[in-house]
């Protein structure tokens, strides 16, 4: 082990004197820009994580508003669908009320022909009674009843 150890301080003398500079200098270069070039990554690493996270803000900050917006959106055709159906009503209402009225307007001009056909029957019946007068009705100035009936409602 000896003679090992012996020719390793030879190797490390004369590479000592080759370069100038020891082995155990040399390793401790080789850590230290190793370690310098480990913490140069991890920054670029960092910034990237950074970089990163600020996208994945924006991004949420994004769906939040995408979200709320969707929400406003849904609430506004609620509303608006609510404002048709009650147009809708409105417009059922109103048809309704008309159907209504024109329905009555139907009701009373049924009664207002019948009575006008009953005052027309009445009228027939009344010249009728007038055409078929006897010589005797006409020089005794009798009326028929229905037209007596006729200047009484005159």
């Amino acid at each position: 082990m000896e003679t090992l150890e012996s020719n390793d301080m030879v190797e490390s003398n004369s590479s000592y004197q080759k370069n100038g500079k020891s082995n155990i200098d040399l390793h401790t270069s080789n850590d230290e820009d190793y370690t310098l070039e480990l913490e140069k990554k991890l920054a670029s690493k960092e910034k990237e994580i950074l970089s990163i996270k600020e996208k994945l803000e924006d991004t949420e900050e994004r769906l939040h508003h995408t979200i709320e917006d969707k929400k406003s959106l849904k609430n506004r055709i609620n509303e608006l669908e609510l404002k048709e159906l009650s147009i809708q009503l409105g417009n059922y209402e109103k048809l309704k009320m008309d159907h209504s009225k024109l329905d009555h307007r139907t009701q009373v001009t049924k009664k207002q022909l019948e009575d006008a056909r009953k005052y027309i029957k009445f009228m027939e019946n009344v010249i009728e009674d007038l055409e078929n007068r006897g010589i005797t009705d006409l020089l005794r100035r009798r009326f028929p009843e229905t037209y007596i009936e006729y200047m009484e409602k005159k």
